[in-house]
């Protein structure tokens, strides 16, 4: 039997960690659980407490972490490195929001990873905007470790600025010596690529570094440290996540938060073993119904 490994990074609503920690409970499912150290009071919280005391969870609060920024990448390594040095030999790691609920059972679940034909579960962008990401990106410099920029007028000033040089010719950053590879920033990948993951950062300094003061760095990070590994014809183009960038209503945030409405469509794709996001007070119902069918495919063993 295959050891699992759930590395999710949650800031909010710990209740909804703990029941996603819930369902996917099993002999060989384990968890480590980081805590956005900006919240760092939800560590006090009941349910978390309850969850460090489970043999197979450990909760952690390493780092802040801030939307847009290399924070979320550091963290990931920082778990990685962590698993590492336990006793126990994970087979897969699959990183996941505190936002993600599992969608089939941990029977299905198991089976599927045992079969795999790949070594790691990446979604990738159309290349055809890979350009216009790296230059915007990784070509330019943002604040997003400091502070949250989204929609701040001076940092949008500053973006339009260094473009305006780099269309003169004028380069403020050394681009990287690797193909570029972009995509969502949740993964599932085998327990050799996260060593070699693990590894390849810790004598490559530079490589880590060169993703301070940009923006996305967790859409790029992995994908291009993978494909340009000895790894890389083991992808799937897949990260086996269901999520909906349409909207419902103007101005409606994506991905948008999904509902009983979704819980079709999730049933009609069952290639897909998460769905995002979730809310522990407008996905409930989903939930629940989500709950039901694992619990049916337990009995099922399916």
């Amino acid at each position: 039997m295959q050891n699992h490994l759930f590395l999710i990074q949650a800031h909010a609503q710990p209740e909804l960690v703990s029941q996603i920690v819930d369902a996917l409970d099993a002999p060989n499912h384990f968890f480590m659980i980081h805590i956005d150290r900006k919240h760092r009071d939800l560590l006090r919280n009941k349910a978390l407490q309850t969850l460090a005391r489970c043999p197979h969870c450990r909760v952690l609060s390493l780092r802040k972490v801030n939307w847009g920024g290399a924070s979320q990448c550091y963290t990931t390594l920082d778990m990685m490195r962590l698993a590492m040095q336990e006793e126990v030999k994970f087979d897969w790691f699959h990183l996941v929001s505190g936002n993600d609920f599992p969608t089939q059972s941990n029977i299905r679940f198991d089976r599927y990873f045992e079969t795999a034909g790949y070594k790691a579960y990446l979604s990738f962008d159309a290349e055809k905007n890979y350009q216009e990401f790296m230059m915007e990106r990784l070509m330019c410099y943002h604040f997003n470790d400091w502070r949250n920029m989204r929609g701040y007028l001076k940092g949008q000033k500053f973006l339009r600025f260094q473009r305006s040089l780099y269309a003169h010719g004028i380069r403020l950053r050394k681009p990287l010596d690797m193909a570029f590879y972009k995509g969502s920033n949740w993964f599932s990948c085998d327990g050799d690529i996260a060593a070699y993951m693990v590894e390849y950062c810790a004598s490559h300094k530079a490589y880590v570094r060169r993703f301070r003061l940009t923006r996305s760095a967790d859409e790029m990070f992995f994908h291009i440290l993978i494909m340009n590994s000895p790894f890389a014809q083991n992808v799937h183009r897949g990260n086996l996540r269901f999520d909906s960038w349409k909207p419902t209503y103007p101005g409606e945030t994506l991905p948008r938060v999904l509902t009983e409405r979704d819980y079709q469509t999730l049933m009609d794709r069952p290639w897909f073993f998460f769905c995002r996001k979730v809310d522990f007070e407008k996905s409930k119902t989903l939930i629940d119904l989500l709950r039901n069918h694992m619990n049916a495919g337990l009995e099922d063993g399916a």
